[in-house]
């Protein structure tokens, strides 16, 4: 299966916010052919959904079109040897104070022709926040919700591809959040205002000259 989207969607929440941003990266990209790497700015600071975000591909990261269970353009790991190669695709926060990253969700499938499984991991800030045993199948969707400055995403079978990685970023603080908003009375409560203050010191001028006459 193909989302056709290719780098954000918008999603609306409740009414306490407003939207949310979501970039999907789907490496539909019409120059790749296979075996070409991705390009390493691909996915970077996507605006509006992730301007504080930077994407990172591990250097045997290559792109293939189609083969991979019901997914097409997908991300796999060439290997120079027998041995299996770990892909990395990293989402980074670090640069930007204020701002976390959030991995929803992505993609995972089999080289057709073969039946193998593999380990899926996601690390959140250093921390594994995610270790799956993938089988062979159409496709699998993996939805860590991990949240942190820095995610990776390995995988250590090159007979998997991964594909539609949905994340998105997220404030930590709340000056990154939003901008304060200062309320400034209307001027009819400052004329409101004013009436009641000399209405309450006339008052008190008239309680103070009876006072006095009482006394005298």
């Amino acid at each position: 299966m193909k989302k056709r989207i290719i780098c954000t969607v918008c999603g609306s929440l409740s009414l306490a916010t407003a939207s949310s941003y979501a970039t999907l990266l789907t490496f539909e990209i019409d120059s790749l052919a296979n075996y070409d790497p991705i390009p390493a700015d691909y996915g970077d600071r996507v605006s509006p959904s992730t301007p504080n975000v930077d994407v990172e591909y591990s250097a045997n990261a290559r792109y293939y079109s189609s083969g991979y269970g019901d997914l097409v353009d997908v991300v796999w790991g060439e290997s120079l040897s027998t041995e299996l190669t770990e892909v990395v695709i990293s989402l980074i926060a670090e640069s930007d104070s204020g701002f976390s990253v959030l991995l929803n969700s992505f993609d995972l499938a089999v080289w057709s022709p073969y039946d193998r499984q593999t380990n899926v991991l996601v690390t959140t800030d250093n921390v594994t926040t995610l270790s799956a045993l993938v089988s062979p199948g159409a496709y699998h969707a993996i939805t860590p919700g991990a949240l942190g400055k820095r995610i990776d995403i390995s995988f250590d079978s090159y007979w998997f591809g991964i594909d539609n990685i949905d994340f998105e970023q997220q404030a930590t603080d709340r000056q990154s959040q939003e901008t304060p908003v200062v309320q400034v009375a209307e001027p009819g409560s400052f004329l409101l205002l004013g009436a009641g203050l000399l209405g309450f010191g006339l008052v008190r001028r008239k309680r103070f000259g009876l006072a006095k006459r009482d006394h005298a």
